[in-house]
């Protein structure tokens, strides 16, 4: 595990520094230069009113499209030891489907009412935080598994 570990960190450390010299890492940077120098934002912008009107059918397709992914998780085989079928990311994908649709739910939340407090978003169930967070330690916890596998294969 420590072997594979290093070599990943290597090959991404050589990534890392073969990107900051390419030519498409100097037009990133000279965009977001550019977009830092048009900084602070026209107020109007905030009043258009074709982009308001389309946020809440926004926020609603999201919903939508989280309460569909919520009703096909196997909810079934959630009840069975984690590794009753072997290790598969199959097993693991309807929940980081829900995951990130959970995710893309909260932005578009937070895009439509700008005015958050600390407790929560308005329209949103606080419990979902809750299951956020379960969602994410699921897939810290598969992605170990995976690691673990993996490096259980290495000779």
């Amino acid at each position: 595990l420590e072997r594979q570990l290093t070599l990943a960190r290597t090959r991404a450390h050589s990534a890392a520094l073969q990107a900051l010299g390419s030519s498409r890492f100097h037009a990133v940077a000279d965009s977001v230069a550019l977009l830092a120098s048009e900084v602070p934002l026209d107020p109007s912008a905030h009043a258009d009113a074709d982009a308001v009107d389309g946020l809440p059918s926004a926020v609603e397709s999201s919903a939508h499209r989280l309460t569909e992914a919520v009703a096909v998780l196997p909810l079934g085989r959630a009840s069975l030891p984690y590794n009753a079928e072997g290790l598969s990311d199959a097993q693991d994908a309807p929940w980081h489907t829900v995951r990130l649709l959970l995710r893309l739910n909260r932005y578009a939340h937070e895009v439509l009412y700008a005015d958050l407090d600390a407790e929560g978003l308005p329209g949103l169930d606080p419990r979902l935080f809750a299951v956020r967070q379960a969602l994410d330690r699921l897939r810290a916890a598969s992605e170990a598994a995976s690691t673990a596998a993996s490096a259980a294969r290495t000779p």
